[in-house]
């Protein structure tokens, strides 16, 4: 741990700025912007590690909209400059050269994955077109590398949604096909995809698996988060029939079980709540609650400014899509949970997005009032919400000043994220469907200024002044596991506590969706602390937060407190070793064994299945390389196998010794099931060999012929902070 100055080790606290200002019944928040505009239209954006954003724009051609103003397709990352306004970008070349690339990922899902770059799934050849890429961008990767083709889905995807789940994997799901070839609601992609990256001997290749159990879900952007009780992917949906281009009536909020690949129909909507609407609403998740709000549905209605719009019958043709101002909101976390209605947001929005705060609250950003889904009127004034107090109205804020009025709207295609300083980044927006007439008159003029970011500073703690007496956090780790309690070093300004300890996900946004954006909340019950020293307890399961990299916040008691400025760390699992290896010793195989057939855990078994000989026995090897370079103190194997009314064991090899050591047994059963063994201390440094590779052995017995499936097996390495073993040299460290 590095000095600290001792004040803030005896406990007390240094002041961090100037005496705090009264707070104002006036302050509603303040606006910054910048001159400069960015090279490309931020339609996805996404927040990463290094600190930086990537933008993602959409190429337009003069064929497809019959203009003489063409954009082609481009990537930027865009760091926060010397002035903070994030207006030093930098043009990223595709791995597609070509102007008007086939390949362009607008309308792909997107999600930051565990390992700090940004996964994209399907993409634009067209309205209701998509694509079966997955393209990869690598932050860390050298340059003119960051971006990488990877394999292709089962089907075309135009507007899916990417959720990144808690075993490193990505659940692709929905998204329309190809509206040339499928019509209504066949276009829509019913097939669920498994993704993963960094598999194979040298750690290199991917592998993507579609589930044999078909679903239809919303055709764009289906809200998918991870249930934080049991790790399972929830599906928000409208669950009534609001879809009038498929003709299709949206099932109610789904549940996917990643080990048996079943969906079941979880937490329908009691009759008094009414539900979002189907157009681009936006959804987040604080500590456990789900937040969904506003959108529109296709079709009349009167508008309400205070309230919900009216239940008018479906107007084939019409444009007037009003949006809502519909609260609703489930507690996961609860013995229960239950949907219910929260307060109506001050104005109705659409295409809007929900940005989770570090003080757990959640501000509405932007979005319009009417329209069809590209957009009109559009929503100046952000609007706060704490789901927490849920009684409790939605604030309306400041509006943006006179200088950027003109275009600090953003509606249809906009972005927002939470910064490192706790500060709001709006921007994209589309200049075609600005709130200026249709088609502008000046397209490369109304671009420029669309391009242009915004921040916005919420009142946190009530007031304006807030960053003039913020807490610090003088010192964190970079990495942090589930589990193992950390120690961090926080200052507040004098009389003051730390109230809150959050972790916010680095996420990426776009069509008015943040995928995986799901605060957690730390320490809840040992708050408020005094300033100083402060042991935090992480996570610990995977179900409650995901792997991946956080921005760490915390959060002092003035008012409803002010935030700091973050520290982004990487909340890390058991570093993974994924099977290139196996082999089936007894039984029989119905067909030859594969390595693939154990990494995803998709009802694709190690070689087809496994028939028990005479004796019932089955027996099942697995090797992999561990993708840690340092010492290993504890091993982890994970299995996941139907085999009904048989024992497993599962062994691990001693490289030392050179034996096989049981590490448990179990029961199993018909379904799928996953099992987890840990290795005991005493063979801390002995059951990873010198080339970094494991290897266990799975033992099934029961009746003669039954019949075994494995469909997982995947080891875990804790790193060891010190040399545990002469078996292999140190060749890495723990921070």
């Amino acid at each position: 741990m590095l000095g600290v100055p001792s004040q803030i080790r005896l406990g007390a606290f240094y002041c961090l700025g100037l005496l705090c200002s009264k707070v104002s019944a006036q302050d509603l928040g303040t606006w910054a912007f910048s001159s400069s505009s960015w090279p490309v239209m931020p339609i996805h954006l996404a927040h990463l590690p290094n600190g930086n954003l990537l933008a993602v724009n959409r190429p337009r051609t003069a064929a497809e909209y019959g203009v003489t103003q063409v954009t082609a397709f481009g990537t930027a990352e865009i760091s926060a400059g010397a002035n903070g306004l994030f207006d030093a970008p930098t043009l990223v070349p595709y791995w597609d050269t070509a102007p008007h690339t086939p390949h362009n990922i607008f309308c792909a899902g997107q999600t930051v994955l565990w390992d700090g770059s940004v996964m994209f799934a399907g993409g634009h050849l067209g309205n209701d077109i998509g694509t079966r890429e997955i393209n990869v961008y690598s932050p860390f990767a050298p340059n003119g590398t960051k971006w990488q083709p990877y394999s292709e889905m089962v089907l075309p995807r135009w507007y899916p949604s990417a959720v990144s789940l808690p075993n490193r994997r990505v659940l692709i799901l929905a998204g329309t096909k190809d509206v040339t070839a499928y019509s209504g609601a066949n276009n829509i992609n019913e097939v669920a995809e498994l993704w993963m990256h960094k598999v194979g001997p040298q750690a290199t290749l991917d592998h993507l698996a579609a589930s044999p159990n078909l679903r239809r879900l919303n055709h764009y952007y289906p809200f998918a988060f991870i249930d934080p009780k049991d790790g399972q992917v929830f599906i928000a949906t409208n669950g009534r029939f609001e879809d009038t281009t498929t003709g299709y009536a949206v099932p109610p909020n789904l549940k996917f079980n990643l080990q048996t690949l079943n969906w079941t129909t979880q937490y329908p909507l009691p009759a008094e709540v009414l539900n979002v609407r189907r157009a681009y609403p936006s959804c987040a998740m604080v500590d456990g609650t789900l937040i969904r709000c506003g959108g529109s549905r296709g079709g009349g209605g009167v508008p309400n400014e205070g309230g919900i719009e009216s239940e008018l019958p479906l107007v084939s043709g019409s444009s007037l899509y009003f949006s809502a101002a519909t609260t609703n909101f489930i507690n996961l976390n609860a013995e229960t949970p239950t949907w219910t209605s929260g307060p109506d947001m001050n104005l109705g929005r659409k295409n809007h997005c929900l940005v989770a705060l570090p003080d757990a609250r959640v501000i509405a950003m932007g979005g319009n009032y009417w329209g069809d889904y590209r957009g009109s009127t559009e929503r100046l004034r952000p609007e706060i919400w704490d789901p927490q107090n849920p009684s409790n109205p939605w604030q309306l804020l400041e509006e943006p000043p006179a200088a950027i009025r003109t275009y600090a709207g953003r509606g249809y295609h906009s972005t927002a994220v939470l910064l490192p300083d706790a500060r709001v980044l709006m921007s994209g927006g589309e200049w075609e469907y600005s709130n200026i007439q249709y088609p502008p008159s000046n397209p490369t003029g109304r671009a420029s200024l669309k391009r242009k970011p915004v921040i916005f500073s919420p009142p946190y703690g009530g007031t304006n002044n807030w960053q003039q007496s913020r807490p610090t956090i003088v010192s964190s780790p970079s990495q942090i596991r589930y589990g193992t309690p950390f120690v961090i070093d926080a200052a507040c300004f004098p009389g003051r506590q730390i109230s809150k300890i959050s972790l916010v996900p680095l996420v990426g946004v776009s069509h008015a969706f943040a995928s995986n954006q799901a605060t957690v909340l730390l320490n809840k019950s040992t708050l408020p602390a005094n300033p100083g020293r402060i042991t935090v307890n992480p996570p610990t399961s995977t179900a409650q937060a995901i792997p991946g990299f956080y921005m760490l916040f915390v959060v002092d008691n003035f008012g409803r407190g002010i935030p700091s400025v973050s520290k982004i760390v990487q909340l890390r699992d058991l570093e993974p070793g994924y099977p290139d290896w196996v082999s089936v010793d007894t039984g029989t195989a119905g067909q030859t064994e594969r390595w693939r057939d154990l990494i995803m855990g998709d009802n694709t078994y190690a070689g087809g299945a496994i028939t028990a000989n005479a004796n019932g026995d089955a027996v099942l090897q697995a090797e992999a390389a561990i993708q840690w370079a340092g010492r290993v103190q504890k091993l982890r194997v994970q299995v996941e196998a139907s085999a009904p009314g048989c024992t497993m064991e599962v062994d691990v090899y001693n490289y030392v010794d050179q034996t096989w050591v049981q590490l448990g047994s179990t029961a199993t059963t018909e379904i799928d099931q996953l099992f987890e063994f840990n290795t005991p201390p005493a063979l801390s440094g002995k059951v990873v060999s010198a080339e970094r590779r494991a290897r266990t052995r799975v033992r099934w017995h029961g009746p003669a012929g039954v019949q075994v499936n494995c469909d997982l097996v995947e080891f875990g390495a804790l790193p060891a902070l010190a040399p545990v073993s002469p078996i292999q040299p140190l060749l890495g460290q723990e921070e």
